[in-house]
Order: structure tokens, then sequence, then C-alpha cells
């Protein structure tokens, strides 16, 4: 059984814990209330990267011709566009903003096969303005059984400096399946067909693999 948390989280506890056992050998020798305190403030940081790490089961629908969200968050714009790299046509983008109080894991909006994986760096401006499209990003390209094509753009944003994308190019996916996780506050946009009806609005609250963004037409 899988636990509802990302395998990343591992590798901050382990660091975490050595600060806690550190803070606290030193206050049981020391009796400082500033080690006291460093204690009390790593088992709090521990907390908060389970917090921040946790990867919740979803039920994801199963219905034919729908696009999923990749990505938990607050849809910040719905707009149409051409997107030049991938899909190299006209598209509906769907942008979500992720507070770092959000789940980070990415997943699938739709079933199919990556053929294009690119990494790009970028600056690390806030998420949720317009300045975040030359932020650090990588880009999946999927295209379904029908031929279409989706692209999903992972960005950082100011407290996010990492990506881990754990798919690659000529892999087969699931509707809903993880393919990453980006750390502490980020944003995900997600290109579908031109076609696809929207299902979602812009404020709207969404679950990445569970909420419908679009049916595709």
């Amino acid at each position: 059984m899988k636990l509802p948390f990302d395998k990343i989280l591992l590798y901050y506890l382990t660091g975490g814990s050595a600060f806690f056992c550190l803070s606290a050998f030193l206050y049981w020798h020391t009796s400082s209330k500033f080690f006291l305190w460093l204690t009390f403030l790593t088992i709090f940081v521990n907390l908060f990267f389970c917090w921040f790490f946790r990867d919740p089961h979803r039920s994801v629908p199963q219905e034919a011709n729908l696009v999923i969200s990749a990505a938990d968050g607050k849809v910040l714009e719905i707009k149409e566009i051409y997107e030049p790299d991938y899909i190299q046509a006209d598209t509906k983008q769907i942008i979500i903003f992720l507070s770092p109080l959000d789940v980070h894991v990415n997943r699938s909006p739709v079933a199919g096969t990556i053929e294009w994986v690119s990494r790009s760096k970028g600056a690390h401006k806030p998420a949720y303005s317009d300045d975040a499209e030359r932020n650090e990003q990588n880009s999946i390209g999927i295209k379904d059984e029908q031929g279409q094509k989706f692209l999903v753009r992972q960005i950082v944003g100011t407290l996010a400096r990492r990506i881990l994308c754990r798919v690659e190019e000529g892999a087969s996916l699931d509707r809903g399946q993880r393919i990453g996780i980006i750390q502490f506050g980020s944003r995900t946009d997600i290109f579908v067909p031109v076609s696809c009806e929207i299902k979602v609005n812009v404020g709207e609250r969404v679950k990445g693999g569970e909420t419908i963004l679009g049916v595709l037409q």
C-alpha cells in the first residue's frame, strides 16, 4: 500500500531529523533556551515537510474524452493561444497557481504517449504574475490515442526552486498518472486542443487527477 506522501519527503526528513537530534542533544547538555526553541522549530519544520509533500489518493474520472487537472490549485486564467513548441497550433491554455499549501504532485491530464520533454532555465518571478512565463520550466508533450496533442508545463515560482519530472519520452501514461512534483509554490499550465469544451472557470479551485477541466469534442 502506497503511503500518502511523495517519496522526496524521505530526503527532507532525513536532514530534518538529524537537525532535530542535534538540537535536542545540545539542549540536554546545555539547558539553553535557544536550543530548546530550536528543537521545537525543527519539529515544526518536519511537520511542514510532511504536509507539503503529501500525495493523497485521487479518484480519477473514467468517462471517455475527458481532460482532468494536472495540478491542485486555483485557476488563474483560461485563454486561447498559439502554442509554438510542441503542439504548434491554436490551443486553450489553462493556468493553475499552486500555493505552498496545495498538493504539489503533478498528474497527466489524459492517457497517451509522451512525445516530448524539454526543460529550460529562467527567472524565479512570482508564479501568479505574467512574468512567470519566463521562469524556469519543464514541458511535457503528450499525444493521445486519437492523435490529439496536449502539453503540461511545470513552472517554478519565487519559492519554488526545483522541478522533478519523473517521466521520459516514449513512456505511456494513464489518465491521472503521476508525472512529477514542483517544490514550494509554483504554477502548472495545461494546453489542450482549441475544440475542447472547458468545464472550469477562472477563480475555481481544482484537484489534480480528479477535477474535470474539459471535454474533448
